[in-house]
């Protein structure tokens, strides 16, 4: 079993020459004072905490499985750039923070490794996420082919699905310790009545 952790700083800001549309009076000129915008503050920071664990076992000489879990976003930092006076009172205060907080984000993943034979392997994966009530699942399926034993690399094709989304083209290599991938989204879902059926590497 591993367990890991994370924190950090994150931060988002705007510039200070910036002007809204409502600050412009008949004439053409820009007053910051007639903008009912004074609610925008000029830099959000936050505090980020993320953690996991994951668990790896053997089942035989030829299968093993990992399945974990992650949260990001742990504490939910507050970094709205939008502040919680009303826009629309006279005279709208410049707060030091923004109220909104960033949802978190939990991820449970799974993969089952069996060798086949001794060239053949089958690694079926699985992986759904969950943030600000969104949800999302993705299946996966790979082959791998041991083409150089003495130099132990592997090439590796399957499929995905992201539900309600996309069907996945996979292609990898495992070098040692050092793998590489690509994937090609085919997207499925009601948009591909603008992408036609296209995807993205």
């Amino acid at each position: 079993m591993s367990i890991g952790g994370q924190y950090g700083k994150g931060s988002r800001k705007l510039g200070d020459d910036r002007r809204y549309e409502d600050g412009y009076d008949p004439s053409g000129q820009y007053s910051q004072s007639n903008s009912k915008e004074g609610n925008v503050v000029d830099d959000a920071s936050y505090t980020d905490i993320d953690g996991g664990v994951v668990l790896s076992a053997k089942l035989n000489k030829r299968m093993d499985f990992n399945i974990g879990f992650s949260m990001f976003h742990i504490n939910q930092g507050k970094y709205s750039l939008a502040g919680s006076s009303d826009p629309n009172g006279p005279t709208p205060t410049n707060p030091t923070a923004g109220s909104t907080k960033i949802p978190r984000r939990m991820i449970i993943h799974g993969q089952f490794n069996a060798a086949l034979d001794d060239r053949w392997s089958l690694n079926p994966t699985f992986q759904y996420q969950s943030m600000g009530g969104l949800d999302e699942i993705q299946l996966q399926g790979m082959l791998g082919y041991l083409f150089d034993p003495k130099k132990d690399i592997t090439l590796n094709f399957g499929l995905g699905y992201r539900m309600r989304d996309a069907v996945q083209a996979l292609l990898g290599m495992k070098y040692k310790d050092l793998r590489v991938g690509l994937a090609y989204d085919i997207n499925t879902s009601d948009f591909n009545a603008a992408s036609n059926y296209r995807g993205g590497f």
